[in-house]
C-alpha cells in the first residue's frame, strides 16, 4: 500500500516537472520560423519594387548618351545666311542693267511744270537679302519716296512708293523693251529699257496707278503715270521727265575701268579706302555697304575684274 502511493507520488512529481519546464514547445518554434519568413519576403518585395533606400545595383540598366544632332543655332543660321546672300546677288544681278538711274537728276513735269531734285542710290543694308534701287524727293508731286527691287521666285519688279499725300503704292511689273545698248555720234554705248509696273491692291479701289519707267538714254529718262477706275483702262495722266544732274554719264564697252563701283560695278563717283588700298563707289549707299564689311566686296570685286 505504501509502495503504490510512493510511485503515485513520483509520477505526479514527473509530471509536474515537465509542465514547468521553459524549453519552447514545438508551436512555437514554427511561429518564429514563420516570422522569419515573413520579414524575408517582404524585404525581397522592397528590392523588387524599388523602394529599399540602398540602391539595387542589379536592376541598373545601361542607356547611351544620345546626342542632339539637330543643326545648331550658328549652323542654320550660317545655312540661313549663306541662302539670303545668293537671294540678294540675284537681285543685284537683276537689277544691275537699271542702275543707271544712281545719282541726282533734275526733274519737271509736263502737266504741272514743275522742277524738282531727285537722287536715286543703291540701299543694302535696310534689308540685305532684298537690296533695291531708292529714290527720294521732296518736290516731286507724285513720288516723294520710291523702291525697286527685283522678286527672284516671282520673276517682276516691285516698285513701293509713297505719293505726294505719303500713302504706299505697291506696282508690280516687268519689262516691255528688254536693256540695250546703241552707239551715239561719239561712239559711247547708250542705255535704254522700258519697266510697265501695275498698282496690286490699290489704297484706293476707285483709282489704280500705272508707272512706265522709260530710260531713253544714259542721261535722260522718263516716269510715264497712268490713272484708271477701278477695273476700267490706264489712262496717262503726266510724264515726269528727269535729266541727269551735272557730269553726264558715259558707258564704256569694258565696264568703267578703275572707276568701276567695287559694290554694284556701276560708275564710280566717290573713293574709299581700306588696308591702304582705295576703291570706287558709285553712290552713298554702296559706301554705307562697303564700309561696313569691305573683305567680301573686295573678294568679289576681284574675281570678276580677273575673269574680263
Amino acid at each position: 500500500m505504501n509502495r503504490s502511493l510512493e510511485i503515485a507520488l513520483f509520477s505526479l512529481t514527473a509530471i509536474l516537472i515537465c509542465g514547468c519546464s521553459e524549453k519552447p514547445s514545438g508551436d512555437s518554434v514554427s511561429e518564429v520560423d514563420a516570422a522569419t519568413d515573413s520579414q524575408r519576403a517582404a524585404a525581397t518585395a522592397e528590392s523588387t519594387n524599388g523602394t529599399s533606400d540602398s540602391p539595387d545595383i542589379s536592376d541598373r540598366t545601361f542607356r547611351p548618351v544620345v546626342l542632339d544632332l539637330a543643326p545648331s543655332n550658328e549652323v542654320a543660321g550660317g545655312n540661313a545666311g549663306a541662302a539670303d546672300r545668293a537671294s540678294a546677288k540675284s537681285v543685284r544681278e537683276a537689277l544691275k542693267p537699271l542702275q543707271i538711274v544712281v545719282g541726282g537728276w533734275d526733274g519737271n513735269t509736263y502737266r504741272g511744270h514743275t522742277v524738282h531734285m531727285t537722287d536715286w542710290l543703291w540701299d543694302h543694308r535696310t534689308n540685305p537679302k532684298q537690296p533695291a534701287l531708292v529714290m527720294q524727293s521732296e518736290e516731286n508731286p507724285y513720288l516723294s519716296e520710291a523702291r525697286l527691287t527685283w522678286l527672284p521666285d516671282e520673276e517682276k519688279f516691285r516698285f513701293v512708293i509713297l505719293d505726294a499725300d505719303r500713302r504706299e503704292r505697291v506696282l508690280e511689273g516687268g519689262f516691255i523693251a528688254q536693256p540695250e545698248s546703241e552707239y551715239d555720234d561719239d561712239g559711247r554705248p547708250q542705255r535704254s529699257f522700258k519697266i510697265e509696273m501695275a498698282e496690286v491692291d490699290p489704297v484706293d479701289p476707285s483709282e489704280r496707278w500705272k508707272v512706265v519707267f522709260n530710260q531713253q538714254e544714259n542721261n535722260r529718262f522718263l516716269l510715264e503715270m497712268f490713272k484708271a477706275r477701278g477695273a476700267g483702262r490706264f489712262n496717262k495722266f503726266d510724264t515726269v521727265s528727269n535729266q541727269r544732274s551735272g557730269t553726264s554719264f558715259a558707258l564704256i564697252d569694258e565696264g568703267y575701268g578703275e572707276r568701276t563701283c567695287v559694290v554694284s560695278q556701276g560708275l564710280g563717283t566717290m573713293q574709299v579706302t581700306y588696308k591702304g588700298r582705295t576703291y570706287w563707289v558709285c553712290c552713298s549707299g554702296c559706301k554705307s555697304e562697303f564700309e561696313a564689311d569691305p573683305e567680301p566686296w573686295i573678294a568679289e570685286f576681284e574675281k570678276k575684274q580677273a575673269a574680263r
